[in-house]
């Protein structure tokens, strides 16, 4: 099997455009009933894939960020004379803190730092702005 490529944000915006013009020039023709909901089918498809894509990117990303955020932690717990934690839980605690303080804060996600308080390795979660 062969692996997945991945997409560029440009080369999906490119997709997109290209849909939209195509979409235009279609129905400037007048479509017959059954060739609209083809295209219309056709537009969810790729609607559908482009968004299963940036929600893997961002997925991706996510575990990058917390696989190198449970490593520090752990570092830091070392310091501080502290037993390591196992990465499932402390995925399922930042999981749990975050979407505490995204229902508290409204926020859309939460960015999480090591820092050591009282000799004791934390968390400081802090909520991201929407752009």
């Amino acid at each position: 099997m062969m692996p997945k490529a991945k997409l560029t944000d440009d080369e999906i915006d490119a997709m997109l455009r290209r849909v939209v013009t195509e979409t235009g020039e279609i129905t400037k023709n007048v479509l017959a009933g059954a060739e609209v909901r083809t295209l219309a089918l056709a537009v969810a498809m790729l609607a559908t894939i482009i968004g299963q894509e940036r929600e893997a990117r961002a997925t991706e990303a996510l575990a990058e960020e917390w696989d190198h955020l449970f490593e520090e932690f752990n570092r830091v717990r070392e310091e501080c004379s502290q037993p390591v934690v196992s990465l499932e839980r402390f995925i399922a605690m930042l999981t749990r803190h975050r979407d505490e303080i995204r229902a508290r804060k409204g926020c859309k996600d939460v960015t999480f730092t090591v820092y050591v308080k009282d000799g004791k390795a934390a968390l400081r979660a802090t909520p991201k702005r929407e752009k």
